[in-house]
């Protein structure tokens, strides 16, 4: 047995075939190694991820590659527990996607060629090397190279050439014929994967760079920067590029990609096992974001969204998304009480404990600061108190025209962390086609953000102008109200974020368009209540007067 087993990692590929339906022009090669175990769909540059399951995924009832509770820890089976593995049945996505194709029709082939870039790249980049580019959302449905969203085949075959360079952002990474996949260690036997993929593993470092990860989460559409969280970690404390500070610098991975200590995919594969070394130090591919609220929507409607993977899966994966959002984002801070004859002042601070700024992606996230002042059972002033059940800010009429606040005098009061955009008329817009310029960028900076660093001048705050306490790392907020006769007061803080805020499901509810009116119909359904990412108590602590 272990004589076949070496002789299979030793022999070259079998002959491949050829992939007869593939679009026109793009480039002739093996499609796939064996026949017993092909992926659902293949062409000469890409397969879909059950392909690469059936080693790097887990067996019904097996005891390898699971942790202490049983759950599946594989490559495979921790991606398919992610958004990324699903960003095309995204239903959020979907929505926005058939909006904006809803107000420019003319404009299809353009909105899909760009949004598909990083929803969607084996599809959109199998019609860039093949000359036949996607025009219409129906083309994409039929694909499922589509389907299988930010797939193995794309980030373990981008090369490193360009990385970190504007030509490789919005999508634009360099994906190229010759079947070459990378990995972070060194590869002792690439007869497994040649005999049964036709695939050849190499070891590059790039791999796990945030650079890689910078080339869809750098968004540059038509000249707005929409997003951009690579170049907002660049001009922080953590960059990891150039001259990094010791016991400080983390990349993308550090935070994004948990560890599992150790891993291998030596399990039973057709038989026998492959015999490969444990992997010291190795990560999980259970990617770590900051959209709870969406993988629950997921789980819910997994079948109506066509997604294999369980509900028990997709549910894990939004558990450990609040846990890095409740335990590893933000610091509340409450002190300095002071008073005149009238006025009782004191100061709230919000830490920004990521790596870029907070919220930082796509504009529909916001996060919001609530404040409370008891005296005794006596509500003084109440700010930001979340609306049960909708998702919403309690007294706050109009989500879009909500300035960046220094001080917070009265209920109404509120300051929220958010983009927001301006199309070409100056109005408020949840459009990305549309968006022309920033009204307002008060997110919290990250730690070490330099007016003078990397692409400050893309990803400086707007709207802030005289608010001395509002820099890098942090924002201190002054809340001021009529000083109490008698007694000390006591105050609550806590710190709110949403992945998707009301005001843009909401801009949805005209659309004729059956992916937004589902949508809609299921944010409310499912309930956006948001997520606590901090929270601090404090009692003046200063003696009655």
């Amino acid at each position: 047995m272990r004589l076949l087993a070496l002789l299979l990692l030793l022999s070259p590929p079998p002959p491949a075939g050829q992939d007869g339906a593939a679009p026109p022009g793009l480039p002739p090669g093996p499609v796939w190694g064996r026949d017993t175990l092909p992926p659902e769909d293949a062409n000469s540059v890409f397969a879909t991820s059950d392909g690469c399951a059936n080693c790097h995924g887990g067996e019904k009832n097996s005891s390898t590659l699971v942790d202490a509770r049983g759950h599946d820890v594989t490559p495979y089976g921790t991606w398919a527990g992610t958004t990324m593995a699903h960003s095309f049945r995204d239903p959020y996505f979907r929505a926005q996607l058939e909006r904006e194709v809803e107000r420019a029709p003319e404009n299809e082939a353009a909105i899909v060629e760009l949004c598909t870039r990083c929803h969607a790249p084996m599809a959109s980049h199998t019609a860039r090397l093949s000359g036949e580019p996607l025009r219409t959302i129906a083309a994409l449905d039929a694909m499922p190279l589509a389907e299988d969203g930010v797939s193995c085949a794309v980030c373990h075959q981008i090369a490193p050439e360009g990385l970190g360079t504007h030509a490789s952002f919005t999508g634009r990474f360099d994906v190229h014929p010759g079947r070459r996949l990378y990995g972070p260690y060194d590869v002792l036997a690439t007869g497994p994967m040649a005999s049964n993929t036709a695939y050849t593993a190499a070891q590059s470092d790039h791999v796990g760079s945030s650079a890689l990860c910078g080339s869809c989460h750098v968004l540059d559409a038509h000249g707005f920067l929409e997003q951009a969280t690579y170049l907002e970690w660049r001009n922080s404390q953590y960059q990891d590029e150039v001259d990094p500070l010791p016991d400080v610098a983390a990349g993308c991975g550090d935070c994004h990609v948990p560890r599992v200590e150790a891993l291998s995919i030596d399990r039973p594969t057709q038989g026998f096992p492959f015999d490969v070394s444990i992997r010291p130090d190795a990560h999980s591919h259970g990617i770590v974001g900051g959209n709870a609220f969406l993988l629950d929507l997921m789980a819910d409607h997994r079948e109506e969204l066509g997604i294999e993977t369980s509900a028990e899966v997709l549910r894990r994966a939004a558990d450990a998304t609040r846990v890095q959002l409740r335990h590893r984002t933000a610091a509340l801070e409450i002190g300095n009480f002071r008073d005149d004859e009238r006025v009782l002042r004191f100061d709230v601070t919000v830490w920004n404990a990521t790596g870029h700024k907070f919220p930082s992606g796509y504009p529909s996230r916001r996060a919001w600061l609530e404040v409370q002042v008891r005296l005794g059972r006596q509500v003084l002033l109440h700010s930001g108190a979340p609306e049960p059940g909708f998702g919403g800010i309690l007294q706050l009429d109009e989500p879009f025209g909500v300035p960046h606040r220094r001080q917070i005098s009265r209920s109404r009061h509120v300051q929220i962390y958010e983009m927001v955009a301006e199309d070409a008329e100056g109005r408020p817009t949840t459009v990305l086609t549309e968006m022309t310029k920033v009204r307002k960028d008060n997110r919290l900076l990250p730690i070490g953000w330099a007016p003078d660093g990397p692409h400050a001048e893309r990803t400086r705050p707007v709207g802030v102008e005289g608010d001395d306490d509002f820099g890098p790392g942090s924002d201190t907020v002054t809340v001021a109200l009529r000083k109490p006769a008698v007694g000390r007061v006591t105050v609550v803080a806590r710190l709110w974020y949403q992945s998707i805020a009301p005001h843009w499901t909401d801009a949805l509810a005209d659309s004729k368009s059956p992916a937004a009116d589902r949508f809609f119909t299921w944010y409310y359904k499912d309930d956006p209540a948001p997520e606590l990412i901090a929270g601090a108590v404090a009692r003046d602590p200063r003696d009655d007067r």
